[in-house]
């Protein structure tokens, strides 16, 4: 008797271990990241802007001038996914300023959303080229 209900707890506990291994793999570790590389040139002389397709470049920016940027991301997935940002930059005060709206958001499947990005450096800002990356990472939703 001792030896049938330790086999059902260990099955159970079994189940249960599995059930939240592959729960957490597939909504809590991101399924696809994607990396946007950017650029800022802190100037003080007036805008300017930059179409080359090689990064998304802010352009000439002067100091508390804010610039924004579009991004366009679109699920062909089968299931919603959940959109989050992240900034990586070596530099600092970079990371302060730029705003994404929304930073995070559910996409469904087979549907498009746009973000802005924007770049707005302050006042402590020096008079030279920033760079970075924007971490896009596309997680499963949830299903509630």
């Amino acid at each position: 008797m001792k030896l049938r209900e330790t086999i059902i707890i260990f099955l159970f506990v079994t189940v249960l271990l599995i059930s939240g291994a592959y729960y957490y793999v597939s909504h809590m570790v991101p399924h696809k990241t994607q990396l946007i590389e950017f650029d800022i040139k802190v100037t003080s002389g007036a805008p300017g802007f930059n179409l080359d397709k090689d990064k998304m470049h802010f352009g000439d920016v002067c100091i508390q001038c804010p610039v924004t940027r579009q991004i366009t991301i679109r699920n062909d997935n089968s299931f919603s996914e959940r959109i989050n940002f992240k900034i990586a930059s070596t530099s600092l005060p970079l990371t302060n300023w730029i705003s994404i709206d929304p930073s995070s958001y559910v996409i469904s499947p087979g549907k498009t959303h746009y973000f802005q990005v924007t770049a707005s450096p302050s006042y402590e800002a020096k008079k030279k080229l920033y760079e970075g990356s924007l971490v896009v990472n596309r997680y499963k939703a949830f299903p509630w």
